[in-house]
């Protein structure tokens, strides 16, 4: 099997080419041997790359959602804030129009309390019934308007 020019060339050629013939297995074996080898490693390297495109992809779906989630939380904070700020000004309106008829009704009351007594010949207070309109006034000031 072994070609004649060989044995006729050289006799060193035979006895290296058992050498030979094993590193060109061993050549192709390690270039095409799925465990080891640039054949393997590059298949690692792609399925890495592969987890990696798929990892980012992930990541980015993921943070696509937290910013959704982030405007729709803030479009919301926005509408609350200003409802808050809506109901404290009608709260203030209230509360602004409660104190202005407790002070209309201080002052009616005031005026109804501070009235100098009526007194009659002898110096005595005589009793006098006060004016319905004016109590009126004093418990129930916005119907005076």
């Amino acid at each position: 099997m072994v070609p004649t020019f060989l044995l006729k060339a050289a006799p060193w050629a035979m006895k290296a080419l058992p050498w030979v013939a094993c590193a060109a297995l061993g050549a192709l074996a390690y270039q095409y041997t799925p465990l080891i080898g640039p054949q393997a490693r590059l298949a690692r390297l792609e399925a890495s790359r592969d987890s990696w495109r798929k990892s980012a992809d992930d990541w980015k779906r993921a943070a696509g959602g937290w910013q959704a989630s982030f405007k729709t939380a803030e479009a919301l904070r926005v509408s609350e804030h200003s409802a808050a700020v809506d109901g404290l000004a009608d709260a203030q309106k209230q509360c602004d129009l409660r104190v202005k008829d407790a002070r209309a009704s201080a002052i009616t009351i005031r005026r109804i309390v501070d009235a100098p007594p009526k007194s009659d010949a002898s110096g005595c207070p005589v009793r006098v019934v006060v004016d319905p309109g004016s109590l009126r006034d004093a418990l129930q000031p916005t119907a005076a308007r």
